[in-house]
């Protein structure tokens, strides 16, 4: 196997790819912009997989529980508001954040964050 940058020539038969396996699950990535990097794995000139990096825009809070409820709900509101549109000056169309607790995800929830399809992971 082979693993080599991707290239323009590459993007049909991507297409074509997700197209059938994964139009479902994911719209079709642009790997030409916005990813620091993207390649193809192939082997005897067949596209065996390919991916990209790219950044993506993590809200991670800490909040006084002692306070009222009311007053941390408008405060993550705020928070929200302000992450929200530095996300975007940034040219990101996504802001994540990872919760704990059915509360903060029903807060959160009410602010208009919906699940991700799939498991988020890490390494």
């Amino acid at each position: 196997m082979n693993i080599r940058a991707l290239e323009i020539r590459d993007i049909e038969k991507l297409r074509e790819i997700h197209e059938k396996y994964f139009k479902e699950e994911f719209p079709f990535p642009d790997f030409l912009n916005g990813y620091i990097c993207a390649c193809v794995v192939e082997k005897d000139s067949k596209i065996i997989c390919a991916g990209g990096v790219r950044t993506i825009t993590e809200l991670i809070a800490i909040t006084d529980k002692s306070q009222m409820p009311r007053d941390r709900v408008r405060g993550l509101r705020r928070l929200l508001e302000a992450s929200i549109y530095f996300s975007t000056k940034t040219g990101h169309d996504h802001l994540h954040t990872f919760s704990q607790g059915d509360i903060w995800i029903n807060q959160l929830t009410k602010a208009g964050f919906m699940p991700c399809n799939g498991t988020a992971l890490y390494i």
